[in-house]
């Protein structure tokens, strides 16, 4: 069931196609990959084992060290979606054969990104009309918007390590906050192996919708899924696929901390959280009087 969920909603993407079987792998209840399954997998005629290496709605963080071992083992080309990664976490391309990046996940302009590849890789083009890029993509360089993404992708590199401690205790602080005025509300994915800059929460009893507005009204900017999906009301798919109960995936709010979020950001926050939890409980009482 999960499969077919995920299936559908990304099926505009990795639709199988020229006879190729595409395998679903299942995550545990804190978002990881199940390791045994991919090995178990892993067939004869396999060709790529693609996943990604830090989440976009939860944070979480694949092994990827465990997954390379178990693909090169295999002799099974690995490709990771690293975009969400880069500049949050370490990062190693040498642990698979291609990962993909995109600019404005560290500061640089929307719709740049880059393919690294293994040397020697035989990648095949999927447009066709130049001679540009080694032949991968046709098309006239975009240099301005190339050469900035370079710049930010220094810049975002050359603090990281403060930054992530930093916003880490941000991200810490902001969650303290929210569990004293919404006890029942639970953190959604691993604890400890995710991104300092995300935090995903079910507020158990209140569905996403509400709080969004709840928290807009309060001049906080949050979402309940990824930002692809701003605008949906829908369950994600992600938390479905780590086997959260329907209402719990409903309920759920992402929040996101980058490198110019303040630590008065972050207690305005919670006051803020405060009246609203406030508003709630009233509400609430009001309606069972």
């Amino acid at each position: 069931m999960r499969r077919d969920h995920l299936y559908q909603r990304r099926d505009r993407v990795v639709q199988p196609r020229e006879n190729f079987e595409v395998t679903w792998l299942n995550v545990s209840d804190n978002g990881m990959v199940d390791l045994d399954q991919l090995a178990d997998s892993i067939r004869p005629d396999t060709r790529l084992v693609s996943i990604m290496t830090a989440n976009n709605e939860t944070g979480v963080i694949q092994p990827m060290r465990e997954i390379s071992h178990i693909c090169r083992e295999r002799c099974v080309l690995l490709h990771s979606d690293m975009v969400q990664a880069f500049g949050k976490t370490d990062v190693d391309v040498s642990l698979v054969d291609i990962a993909s990046f995109a600019a404005h996940k560290f500061y640089g302009p929307k719709g740049t990104g880059f393919l690294c590849l293994r040397s020697g890789l035989p990648i095949q083009p999927i447009m066709f009309g130049g001679a540009h890029e080694n032949r991968r993509r046709p098309g006239t360089e975009n240099v301005a918007s190339i050469a900035a993404m370079a710049a930010a992708a220094e810049w975002v590199s050359s603090d990281r390590e403060t930054e992530q401690e930093r916003r880490a205790r941000l991200r810490d602080q902001l969650w303290k906050s929210i569990a004293d005025v919404f006890p029942d509300a639970r953190q959604n994915g691993d604890p400890v192996g995710r991104l300092t800059n995300t935090l995903n929460l079910s507020f158990t009893g209140i569905d996403s919708e509400t709080m969004l507005m709840a928290l807009d009204l309060e001049g906080i900017c949050a979402s309940s899924g990824s930002a692809c999906m701003v605008g949906s009301v829908r369950a994600s798919h992600v938390l479905l696929a780590m086997g959260l109960p329907i209402e719990r995936a409903r309920s759920a709010i992402r929040f996101s901390l980058g490198t110019w979020t303040t630590a008065e950001e972050i207690a305005g926050a919670a006051e803020a959280l405060e009246r609203i939890a406030k508003r709630t409980k009233d509400a609430r009482e009001y309606a069972l009087a």
